[in-house]
């Protein structure tokens, strides 16, 4: 059986930090006496509505959660400062400084949100932004010498780090050099490609060197297609350009992984070794870029035309006879984009194994990979 995990506090803290991003203060205000009480209550946003025939639900998700904790904060306190001056920090940590922090914020014409109050439970996992919702102290006759708190939260985000600013990267980069950038690496690439592919058999044997040729050929034609399709300042693609650039992606992994086996297991020498790794290093890089450089746009079809007349509206100012009318819409509409590149299904299952392949672990043969390579540049076509 296993022992239970520890819940001394010392271990598992309970704590407030605030953060003012105003003036880059941090204040931690740990409760070092733990609170008597902690509630967490996460609420459904669902109604229940009565028919004739039974009832459903109409449930819209998770609602936000609160958290109230009360306690005390000791008659002695802790090291520094005995009870009522513990108090005293907690009200000013929670309480005071964040209300304070938020409207001058607001008065600077800044975001409020730059002053949060982050409440963190090692005891309960808890971590959560919070929004203080009351703050009351508490005295009894039966414990007269502790201040007690009762404080209520509302939980405003469980992620305590900042949130993408364009989590879909849909604007415009900040840094256009950086999309010019990765360009100009690509182009790099496939430079360095062309210039070994030229003296291949200069360090390349004899049974590899044929279908190697062929597949730098086949990469060659498609970053080169990648390039002269992809806006070069802003780097969005559109969808038939997508299809490309995820082809050409494939592509760089299987050159990469080809490279990279191929010297694991031909026992070159430190020559051949060199100029295989750099084969390997430019697929390499060539893959980074069309991963990370260009934003993929979708592009949807304009449904406006199936959008015709009803009853008589059309001889009243309505909408006029749709475009359509007696066809079937949907094989025009959805006729789908034009694809830029075809693969053989062949080419497609040699270009999956060659992307799981591991070339320490399960490397191929150098007979194995000499036919699917060759499969691949016999099924990839551009149009």
């Amino acid at each position: 059986m296993a022992s239970p995990s520890t819940q001394k506090a010392d271990k598992r803290p309970i704590s407030f930090v605030l953060e003012d991003g105003r003036t880059g203060e941090t204040i931690t205000v740990p409760l070092v006496i733990r609170p008597e009480d902690l509630t967490e209550s996460r609420p459904a946003l669902m109604t229940a509505v009565q028919t004739f025939n039974g009832a459903f639900i109409d449930n819209f998700g998770p609602g936000l959660t609160t958290i109230q904790i009360s306690g005390h904060t000791g008659w002695r306190g802790g090291e520094t400062e005995d009870g009522a001056a513990a108090f005293q920090t907690l009200k000013s940590g929670v309480w005071s400084k964040w209300h304070a922090g938020q409207a001058a914020a607001v008065a600077a014409g800044q975001s409020p949100d730059v002053v949060k109050l982050i409440f963190v439970d090692a005891l309960d996992k808890i971590t959560a932004v919070v929004a203080p919702g009351a703050f009351v102290l508490k005295r009894n006759k039966s414990r007269p010498l502790l201040m007690m708190y009762q404080i209520n939260m509302t939980v405003i985000d469980e992620r305590i780090d900042a949130p993408l600013v364009d989590p879909l990267n849909l604007a415009l980069d900040a840094s256009p050099n950086a999309v010019v950038a990765g360009v100009k690496s690509l182009d790099a690439s496939t430079s360095a490609l062309g210039a070994a592919r030229s003296r291949l058999k200069q360090f390349v044997g004899a049974n590899f060197a044929a279908p190697l040729r062929d597949f730098m050929g086949v990469t060659d034609a498609a970053f080169g297609r990648v390039l002269a399709a992809v806006d070069g300042v802003r780097g969005v693609v559109g969808e038939q350009a997508s299809q490309l650039v995820s082809v050409a992606t494939d592509l760089a992994m299987v050159g990469r992984n080809a490279a990279f086996t191929y010297n694991a297991v031909a026992n070159l020498a430190d020559f051949s070794s060199n100029e295989v790794s750099e084969i390997a290093s430019a697929y390499e890089n060539a893959f980074c870029v069309l991963r990370n450089t260009f934003r993929r746009v979708r592009e949807y079809p304009d449904y406006q035309g199936l959008y015709g007349a009803s009853a008589c509206s059309s001889t009243v100012g309505g909408s006029p006879l749709s475009a359509y009318l007696g066809q079937n819409p949907w094989e025009t509409v959805m006729s789908g984009v034009r694809s830029s590149s075809l693969v053989a299904p062949d080419a497609r299952a040699n270009i999956e194994v060659f992307k799981a392949a591991d070339p320490v672990l399960r490397p191929m043969s150098v007979s194995d990979m000499a036919s699917r390579l060759a499969t691949i540049s016999s099924g990839v076509r551009f149009l």
